[in-house]
């Protein structure tokens, strides 16, 4: 019964997941997509800009927020990534991936983060990027946000991870 449920809860995400290209295009595997414009964030009086907080598991009151903070003078985003897990007894590993791109729908910088969520707590953190110089943070207007719940050790994800990362040069 626990299987089924959980395929159920995969599907309905899937099912209402933003369409985004670019996510298929590297090959990302059973995300739950939300694509949000964030151009307003790419100022550095926007401060820390809350971009979505949303469920993780659409069965549990169990949520994560993705906010960023761009600083152009270094070219740099904050990403601030919280896990808020009021389920008392559901232990999770939550994978989160983001992908900022300009205004051509072109990969600029990238995120990834798998974090445990135990019942009952609560994580914030604040993960610095360093984009490369070809590619100025005031270029991004739009990000897509990939959630699931998945393996602790999720290798698959966090290679593609490294190997796009390296790609765009970011740090």
């Amino acid at each position: 019964m626990a299987s089924f449920l959980k395929d159920l809860s995969l599907a309905l995400g899937l099912l209402t997941s933003d369409q985004t290209p670019i996510a298929d295009q590297y090959g990302w595997k059973d995300f739950v997509w939300r694509v949000r414009p964030i151009e307003h964030c790419m100022t550095p009086d926007a401060g820390m800009c809350p971009v979505i907080t949303e469920n993780w598991d659409w069965k549990r009151d169990q949520r994560y927020s993705f906010a960023v903070q761009a600083s152009p003078a270094n070219n740099g985003l904050t990403i601030r990534l919280g896990l808020d897990n009021r389920d008392p007894e559901d232990r999770d590993d939550v994978c989160i991936v983001a992908i900022f791109t300009d205004a051509s729908d072109k990969e600029v910088a990238i995120f990834y983060q798998n974090w445990a969520s135990f019942p009952g707590k609560s994580y914030a953190r604040n993960t610095p990027l360093q984009l490369a110089p070809k590619f100025p943070v005031n270029s991004i207007t739009k990000v897509a946000i990939g959630v699931k719940q998945c393996e602790p050790k999720n290798a698959v994800d966090a290679q593609l991870f490294y190997s796009i990362r390296t790609m765009l040069d970011q740090r």
